[in-house]
Formats: C-alpha cells, sequence, structure tokens
C-alpha cells in the first residue's frame, strides 16, 4: 500500500511541477518581450523596440500587473516619439496616464507637445 501512496504523490507533485513550469513560462514571455524591446531601445532601434513593447502589450498568457504594463505603455510611447509617430505616442502616453503611470519625464512631455503642436 504504501509503494502505491508513494507513485500517487509522485504523480500529483509531477503534475504541480508542470504547472508551475508552464505559468512561469507564460510570466517570462511578457518579460522577454519587454527586454528585448529595452535592448532595442538602448540602441536606440525604435521600430524594434515598439514592436516588442507591443508584443507584450498583447500577450495574452499572463494577466500582468497594471504598473508593468503602464511601463510597457511609457516606453512605447517614447519609441514613437522617436519615430515621429506623435499620435501614437499621446495615446500610449494616455494609457499609461490612465495606468497610473506617473514617472514621465515632464522635459519628455513639453517636447512632445512641441513637436506634435498640441497640449495632449
Amino acid at each position: 500500500m504504501a509503494g502505491r501512496s508513494r507513485k500517487v504523490y509522485m504523480r500529483y507533485f509531477i503534475f504541480l511541477v508542470l504547472i508551475l513550469a508552464a505559468c512561469a513560462g507564460a510570466v517570462s514571455t511578457r518579460n522577454t518581450h519587454f527586454d528585448k524591446g529595452m535592448e532595442h531601445y538602448s540602441r536606440k532601434e525604435y521600430a524594434e523596440a515598439a514592436a516588442e513593447f507591443s508584443k507584450a502589450i498583447d500577450d495574452t498568457e499572463t494577466v500582468p500587473s497594471a504598473e508593468f504594463m503602464a511601463q510597457v505603455y511609457a516606453m512605447r510611447a517614447q519609441c514613437y516619439y522617436y519615430k515621429g509617430d506623435y499620435t501614437k505616442s499621446w495615446a500610449d502616453v494616455h494609457t499609461a496616464q490612465r495606468l497610473k503611470y506617473r514617472q514621465f519625464d515632464p522635459a519628455f512631455l513639453e517636447m512632445l507637445k512641441k513637436v506634435s503642436v498640441r497640449e495632449e
């Protein structure tokens, strides 16, 4: 009987390990896209960075925190700014702000206002 109990526990253990591994993989997918986006951004590869940030936003396998998503939108807003797509930049600024992102550099927002010839 002890051998059978041990097999049952081992099956449960393996099942739990597989579930945890699947969850960890889903979380890291979104984070991987964000990390890749940051790498491209640091190399001033703004189109590639924006694409990776978009993948992080579109990843539906996990439910991220609002704080994380706000940061992703904020970074993508800056990419769009440097690409000259000010309408998309403003859209992402507003989304990040709705998600309570308050870390925009005021100088960035001022530059965006000037080049886009609008207040917000």
